[in-house]
């Protein structure tokens, strides 16, 4: 919009809180009952934007982190990560992998060029939606069309893939709903109490969730207030000892895929550096 950041936040916050107010049917009693938690939750992150603005930083953090911790309890925070299934074609155990793209214009790149970039290259690591400015970031995505979109869609003979899997210990923040994963519920009540919870979770948490994902107004802008709560979350789950996030990649236009029959994920994994 033509607000700025600040004003968008506050906008946006103010009304998802009055269409809570007004929700009536499937599970309002469940949502009513975290009306104060969402409300507190939001005012935090507005203030928290504010100060930021203003240049007032460590109050900026401060407010967000009282925010992640009312929505603590309600997160999904996944440990080990790993999906293992078995798949009933062939009864074999198969494993969720993700994938990294690069362009490389004919030259093939060796598996380091693949990974990351390395500490003395700090000066030259652009400022990414979760990376916090001058940590290497692994950014990965859990197909290789969401990489595709993730790289600009450049011509696809000009990439060069590689396949990552995960190790167990790796504790992760599941940042990847989208809401209309949730519309079968809203249209049939006979689901589980835990499919339910999970929906009324989400709904609890979703001004997080939301300023987390906003699309940049401005991609060739040096600043950009998006990612300010994203990098803010990162820091915050790093002192959580959680060490990445999945989240919903904004690169993808959602409106194209019937994600109400299909259960379709376009998501990116940030993986910071652990160690210096």
């Amino acid at each position: 919009t033509d607000d700025d950041f600040p004003q968008f936040v506050t906008k946006f916050l103010h009304s998802y809180i009055a269409l809570l107010r007004n929700i009536d049917g499937p599970f309002s009693d469940e949502i009513k009952n975290r009306h104060t938690t969402i409300y507190n939750l939001s005012y935090r992150l507005i203030n928290s934007i504010e100060s930021y603005y203003i240049g007032h930083i460590p109050d900026a953090y401060n407010s967000f982190k009282e925010a992640a911790l009312l929505a603590t309890e309600y997160l999904w925070i996944d440990h080990p990560n790993v999906t293992v299934y078995m798949d009933e074609k062939n009864e074999q155990t198969i494993k969720e992998y993700f994938f990294k793209a690069r362009v490389s214009y004919g030259k093939p790149l060796d598996r380091k060029e693949m990974f990351i970039r390395p500490f003395e290259q700090r000066e030259n690591i652009p400022t990414y939606r979760y990376s916090i400015p001058g940590l290497p970031c692994l950014y990965l995505s859990n197909n290789i069309l969401t990489t595709w979109y993730e790289s600009g869609c450049p011509d696809i003979n000009s990439l060069q893939v590689s396949r990552f899997e995960l190790d167990r210990s790796i504790k992760k923040l599941y940042f990847g709903w989208n809401i209309s994963n949730f519309r079968a519920l809203t249209e049939d009540t006979s689901h589980t109490s835990s499919s339910i919870n999970l929906l009324v979770n989400y709904i609890t948490y979703f001004p997080l969730h939301a300023l987390c994902n906003i699309k940049v107004h401005n991609p060739q802008g040096i600043f950009k207030p998006e990612y300010v709560f994203p990098q803010f979350l990162m820091q915050w789950i790093t002192e959580q000892k959680i060490h990445c996030i999945e989240y919903m990649t904004t690169k993808i236009d959602y409106s194209q895929f019937d994600n109400s029959s299909t259960f379709i994920r376009f998501n990116n994994l940030a993986i910071p550096a652990q160690t210096t």
